[in-house]
């Protein structure tokens, strides 16, 4: 179980402030704003698309869209945890 600490949501925050609405991120942009390491963003990524988050697949890659990205992490702030 992952938890959200305060000085977290802060930066996260911070970090979406830049976002527009109808923008794709890449994985690593998505990673950044959910204040994890790629790495962790592989590992933990099922659950987070378990747990809303939308991905588009653009040629090979996945895309992220910054709307569902915000979504997730609100949704974060107010239970507290980002994966179950």
């Amino acid at each position: 179980m992952s938890t959200i600490k305060d000085s977290s949501k802060v930066s996260i925050k911070h970090s979406l402030s830049h976002l527009v609405a109808n923008s794709l991120l890449s994985l690593e942009e998505t990673a950044a704003c959910l204040n994890m390491s790629r790495r962790s963003f592989y590992r933990k990524r099922p659950k987070l698309v378990a747990g809303g988050l939308r991905q588009i697949r653009d040629q090979r890659r996945y895309k992220y869209p910054a709307s569902s990205v915000k979504q997730l992490i609100d949704t974060a702030v107010k239970t507290g945890t980002l994966v179950k």
